[in-house]
């Protein structure tokens, strides 16, 4: 570039912004896990409430619980969830 020349922005450019993600059409491709359980070296119902915890946190946010597996005899208990966008994400 040459000397005292700023480089143009997007704003002063002919160029047009990226298309915005509410008119994708191919499925969000990405999936999350979040660990907020402590690990299995915890009593279940401490990480049955951690996971719950952060279920209720991130739904304040605007995410919604997709789905919730709490069933006797398993060693934990996921919580699917979905973003704003529709990212699907699990807490476990």
């Amino acid at each position: 570039m040459a000397p005292g020349k700023r480089p143009r922005s997007l704003a002063s450019s002919s160029q047009q912004p990226p298309t915005p993600l509410e008119t994708e059409t191919v499925k969000n491709r990405i999936h999350i896990d979040i660990h907020a359980s402590g690990g299995r070296a915890l009593p279940i119902e401490t990480r049955r409430q951690r996971v719950d915890a952060e279920a209720r946190r991130l739904a304040d946010l605007g995410a919604t619980v997709a789905g919730v597996l709490h069933e006797e005899g398993i060693d934990h208990c996921p919580v699917a969830m979905k973003g704003p966008e529709g990212t699907e994400f699990d807490i476990n």
